[in-house]
């Protein structure tokens, strides 16, 4: 089977578009591990476990880009018998301005220096002048 010249053309437009507009349907960012947005509101969850002594530290970037609407341990639901189980660190900010901030986590015992930290999340949030949050990325 023979494809004229015309046909060619319009199969590689069907073909182009196709690949330049397939991921386009959706308009969801791709968030890091632990982090949900909806509209101004940035929840980040990472586990815990105080009865080790270590917990997680915040420090915040650039000031009223972001604020800190709450911040609580929510420890997993176990038997009364269980001693030592861990849980969630939840945290949930609110865009409210534009801008760049980034949220330092560390996971150390606070009677310890702060360098013995065993892991560290940085998280880099950007809001837009509405104070949505458009961007989260996560690096270390």
């Amino acid at each position: 089977m023979k494809i004229s010249k015309l046909g060619k053309t319009l199969l590689l437009i069907l073909v182009f578009n196709l690949l330049m507009f397939s991921g386009c349907t959706s308009n969801k960012m791709v968030l890091p591990s632990g982090s949900e947005v909806e509209g101004d509101k940035l929840t980040i969850t990472l586990e815990e476990n105080p009865t080790t002594g270590f917990v997680w530290t915040l420090k915040m970037g650039t000031e009223n880009i972001v604020s800190l609407e709450s911040d609580e341990y929510i420890p997993v639901q176990t038997s009364e018998n269980v001693v030592g189980s861990g849980g969630n660190h939840v945290w949930i900010f609110n865009g409210i301005s534009k801008g760049e901030t980034v949220l330092t986590f560390k996971y150390y015992r606070p009677w310890e220096k702060e360098d013995t930290a065993i892991e560290t999340r940085i998280f880099t949030v950007i809001v837009n002048e509405n104070g949505e949050i458009t961007s989260v990325v996560s690096g270390s």
